[in-house]
Formats: C-alpha cells, sequence, structure tokens
C-alpha cells in the first residue's frame, strides 16, 4: 500500500514527493485521445450549462470564492466538508470502521519498514511527517473560512450592512459549532433574536381591525424591530 498522501479535494494520490512538496498528476492527463476529448468536450458542456443554470451543488463554477454570495460561499465550503464526510461513509459500506483501516496501514507500514535501511527509513518517515503537515495545513485553511461563510449566510437573516459586520468581528464562530463540526443555524438564531428579535420575514405586523378599529396599527415593515435593535447595538458608521 503506498503512503503517497491523498488530495483533500481532488481525492487522487500523489505520484511523488518533492523538496517542495507532494507531486499530484495532472487532472484530466490521459494518454486516450478519444477519452480526452470526450472529457474536454464534456467539460465545455458542463462549464456551458454552469455559466448559465449555475451549479446544482449551489454555488456557481470557475467563480473566485471572494466573488460568490454569502449563500454560495457556505455551499462552496459545505460541499468540500462533505466530502471528507463521504470518506467515512465508504467504510462503513465496506464493512470496516476508519481505525480499522487505520490499524492495517500502521501494520503494514511496520512490514515494510522492516525491509528498509536506515537512509530509506529515514526519507520515508520525512515523507509521512510533510504528509501529515500538509493535510493539517489544508483543513486550517478551510475550515475556518466554511464557519465563518456559514455564520455570515446565518447572521444576515436578521442584520446587514455596518450591524452584520460589526456583530461578526464580535463574536467567536466555534461557540455556534453543532455536533457536526459546522454553524447550527439554531444557536446563531437563538443568540440573535434574543438581541435582535425575529428574522426579518418572521416579523410580524400589527393586525388590523377595520377602518373603525381604535385599536394601534403600525405600519413598520416586517424586520423593522430588528433592524431597529441591530442599529442601537452597533450604530452604523458615517
Amino acid at each position: 500500500m503506498s503512503d503517497l498522501p491523498i488530495h483533500p479535494f481532488t481525492h487522487v494520490q500523489a505520484i511523488g514527493f518533492t523538496s517542495r512538496g507532494p507531486v499530484w498528476p495532472v487532472m484530466g492527463g490521459s494518454g486516450d485521445g478519444d477519452e480526452g476529448g470526450a472529457g474536454a468536450e464534456s467539460g465545455a458542456q458542463s462549464g456551458q450549462g454552469a455559466s448559465h443554470g449555475g451549479s446544482d451543488k449551489g454555488f456557481p463554477a470557475d467563480t473566485p470564492v471572494a466573488q460568490m454570495t454569502d449563500a454560495q460561499q457556505a455551499a462552496y465550503w459545505k460541499h468540500y466538508s462533505r466530502e471528507h464526510e463521504g470518506k467515512a461513509k465508504a467504510f462503513t459500506t465496506l464493512g470496516v470502521t476508519p481505525e480499522q483501516i487505520q490499524q492495517l496501514q500502521e501494520r503494514n507500514a511496520e512490514l515494510e519498514k522492516a525491509q528498509m535501511d536506515a537512509s530509506e527509513l529515514a526519507l520515508k518517515e520525512a515523507t509521512d511527517k510533510a504528509a501529515a503537515d500538509a493535510r493539517a495545513a489544508t483543513e486550517a485553511d478551510w475550515k475556518p473560512k466554511l464557519l465563518a461563510s456559514q455564520l455570515k449566510s446565518a447572521a444576515s437573516q436578521v442584520l446587514s450592512g455596518d450591524q452584520l459586520t460589526e456583530w461578526l468581528d464580535s463574536v467567536d464562530p466555534g461557540k455556534f459549532i453543532g455536533d457536526n463540526g459546522e454553524i447550527d443555524e439554531s444557536k446563531v438564531m437563538g443568540k440573535l433574536t434574543a438581541i435582535f428579535g425575529q428574522k426579518k420575514e418572521q416579523q410580524q405586523q400589527q393586525p388590523f381591525w377595520g377602518q373603525h378599529s381604535t385599536g394601534h396599527q403600525s405600519a413598520d415593515k416586517p424586520g423593522t424591530a430588528g433592524r431597529a435593535a441591530a442599529a442601537k447595538r452597533f450604530p452604523s458608521k458615517t
């Protein structure tokens, strides 16, 4: 079993290792001319479909994350997070656990080490450490972005503009993480509605009892109370 690292997003195994890190194979670099042409044509069609109708994953393809909306960014990071969850489910389908796979890999590594000389063993240990560091660095990069994007998407249902920005700067996303390791929208909404009121689309208007009603009638639009509370707590910058 090869100990070369697996790319966290494409799940393709590296083909080598240099002082600069893992060497990844070029995607779509098949030697079969027909299949390559078909793949290129399919990719072009997919690109056209994405440009017209967008991605069915919830975010547009071939678009920088910075240019996506809050909801699209949340979908983007959640998509790649779910790919990692898919690996764990695949183990269950095979009838083994990730721990058992890890044990098999460790046993295989021990057998390989027993057949290595000192220089080969040193090279392998250095390669393993570099691969582990690369995986940790990758997760450390995308995980905070996923949480920040999900938190912003949830909070934008109550706050907007400077109020939204200042609130996001004042809170720790880690306090809103659910059991699945992602932002729990119910925790976010519970915190925000306790401070600012209901969601913008759920704010209720005062009932109208007829033209001769003596009751109080409000002309406030949905979300007025929440925005007013937010404006009071986080005044807009001028």
